[in-house]
């Protein structure tokens, strides 16, 4: 009888690796114009209709990212903008 063969270790696609890449751009996207636009956690996210622990966790980056956090990130960019145009 001959030994089975070795399996060799799967290699980590990069897929998981740029996921992740996405989620900490986004967060660190998202708390610069939340900061830019002078809000505190819990102003932007009345400002967004959320809870200030939602705002949290996208600032920190735990969970994945969905299409109404990046319709956050442009709320406040214009916010942002608003600020910047001396409101």
């Amino acid at each position: 009888m001959s030994a089975p063969p070795v399996r060799q270790p799967t290699k980590r696609t990069s897929a998981g690796s740029t996921a992740r890449k996405r989620v900490r751009d986004f967060s660190r996207q998202f708390r610069e114009a939340r900061l830019a636009a002078r809000l505190t956690q819990e102003q932007a996210a009345e400002l967004l209709g959320v809870t200030r622990r939602a705002v949290q966790t996208w600032e920190e980056g735990v969970l994945p990212i969905y299409p109404a956090q990046r319709g956050a990130l442009g709320i406040l960019r214009a916010e942002r903008e608003i600020v910047a145009a001396g409101r």
